[in-house]
């Protein structure tokens, strides 16, 4: 919704649903009508992106703009309590030592919290990146990535650490990209998570994937179709024979 403020919006009843290559992909309950049109074409010369139109009903509007508050107020939750959490071990971590730190209580505490608030707040993936002053913690919601929290960049390479040793990646290795994965038990479930490491001149970025299998698992009436198309749907998974394919965008 950034792209987009709320009452625009609102008013005009379009909103964003998702990145399609250089462009974002608008839904609109009056696509053809003009001030719609018009708006969307100043929206892209002052924010200098392509706007790829598609109709809604007005019944899917207001469940997508109910559906981004939402996810607004509960990341805000979300990170106010971590952020807390993690000052209270940030403290305890000696910047001077950063290359003894990997098994210390404070940056697997940290680790640790970064990973339980991402889980709730349903995110699919979470950046740890450095920049010339700080690093940052990003989660991506419903396609987004969100700053969510940011530590001393003294400290980066320590809590990289962690996560290589985590993922049994080499920790000693900071030139080229790694893959690697790991587990661990979230309120009883099993949650898998894919790494990826890449250099950058500040340090290593890393992106951990979020497989949770909990969450992958949905009801046919939890897809989003509804009506005719839920009816079709329905009809073609009784058939004996035959494929059904569903695609999209990662993340």
């Amino acid at each position: 919704m950034e792209i987009l403020p709320k009452e625009t919006a609102e008013h005009y009843k379009i909103i964003p649903l998702k990145k399609l290559g250089e462009k974002i992909q608008i839904g609109a309950v009056f696509p053809e009508d003009f001030q719609v049109k018009e708006v969307l074409k100043f929206l892209e010369k002052q924010k200098k992106i392509s706007f790829d139109v598609v109709l809604i009903s007005s019944s899917n509007f207001k469940e997508l703009l109910k559906k981004y508050e939402e996810a607004k107020k509960e990341l805000a939750k979300v990170v106010e309590t971590m952020e807390k959490e993690v000052k209270k071990v940030l403290p305890e971590i000696s910047i001077t030592e950063e290359g003894r730190l990997t098994e210390a209580p404070p940056v697997v505490k940290a680790i640790e919290t970064i990973l339980k608030y991402a889980i709730e707040g349903s995110a699919s993936d979470i950046h740890l990146e450095p920049l010339p002053k700080e690093s940052i913690v990003r989660f991506r919601i419903l396609g987004k990535l969100t700053k969510t929290l940011t530590f001393p960049v003294q400290i980066h390479a320590a809590l990289v650490a962690r996560i290589k040793i985590l993922a049994n990646l080499r920790i000693d290795e900071t030139r080229i990209p790694q893959d690697g994965r790991f587990s661990f038990v979230f309120e009883g479930r099993k949650i898998d998570l894919r790494v990826s490491t890449f250099p950058t001149s500040y340090g290593e970025k890393v992106v951990l994937r979020i497989l949770d299998p909990q969450k992958g698992l949905k009801k046919v009436e939890e897809l989003g179709l509804k009506g005719k198309n839920l009816e079709i749907f329905q009809k073609a998974i009784q058939r004996p024979y035959g494929m059904i394919l569903i695609t999209g965008p990662t993340g």
